[in-house]
């Protein structure tokens, strides 16, 4: 269920940040002559990560590499319809892909997913073991996804509302543009209720994605996924409604 909020504090963008503008054309322009934008962020894992926008619009990628130059990949890449939904998506390790992978299904809304190993592309039966050695609950393989129950914030939903009313902030740029939607984030819940790799599932604009992120990556410990009386490793998915009343005509 998405959750829609009016808040009336702003968050400003993190400092550090190289924006470079283009037109429909990816021909460089200046700011305002925009109709697209790439946002070039040193990220916690020592890494350079590119995030081609619509100037306030949806993602269009996401690429990340080990150095500023864009050489060597490393960390998350991914790939976004018109709408902003999230087409494939995986990681890299040193130029390689590695862990899982996802992939829309042909003439369907779900995705499947794949694993790699440093390069090397797991077939099914290698998948299947490495989720269960693992204990990763994946959608795409309903017979690993006995869940009782899945993970969850804690407190449940009132205590999710109680964090989002104490921590959500609307973004400046947001506010300014009268820029509004739902974001939806992915990630992964430990057996320890740690967060790992969120991303961007549904788009809606720049400084909202990273609202959203940013909610997700300084929440507490979330409860864990439990299957057969054991916590495991589970993949989630949180919307985020961002809401402005209207005003001065608008």
């Amino acid at each position: 269920m998405a959750f829609f909020f009016l808040m009336l504090t702003t968050r400003a963008q993190q400092p550090g940040d190289v924006y470079k503008f283009f037109d429909a054309g990816w021909k460089p322009v200046k700011e305002k002559k925009a109709v697209y934008l790439l946002r070039i962020r040193f990220t916690k894992d020592s890494c350079w990560q590119f995030s081609y926008y619509n100037m306030f619009g949806p993602l269009i990628r996401i690429e990340t590499y080990q150095d500023q130059k864009a050489t060597v990949r490393q960390g998350l890449f991914a790939w976004y319809n018109e709408g902003g939904n999230l087409d494939s998506s995986g990681y890299y390790d040193r130029g390689l892909p590695d862990e899982d992978w996802i992939y829309p299904v042909s003439g369907d809304k779900s995705h499947q997913s794949q694993y790699y190993e440093k390069g090397k592309l797991l077939n099914d039966k290698e998948f299947k073991e490495k989720l269960k050695a693992e204990e990763i609950i994946d959608p795409a393989y309903p017979d690993l996804t006995r869940l009782s129950p899945e993970s969850y914030f804690p407190g449940g939903a009132d205590g999710w509302m109680q964090y989002l009313n104490a921590n959500l902030k609307y973004p400046n740029r947001a506010v300014d543009n009268f820029v509004k939607g739902t974001v939806v984030v992915l990630f992964l819940v430990e057996p320890t209720g740690k967060i790992q790799q969120p991303e961007i599932f549904q788009s809606v604009e720049l400084s909202i994605d990273d609202e959203a992120i940013r909610l997700i990556d300084h929440s507490p410990a979330w409860v864990p996924a439990i299957r057969f009386e054991r916590k495991v490793r589970s993949f989630k998915k949180q919307p985020f409604g961002f809401r402005l009343q209207a005003s001065n005509g608008r």
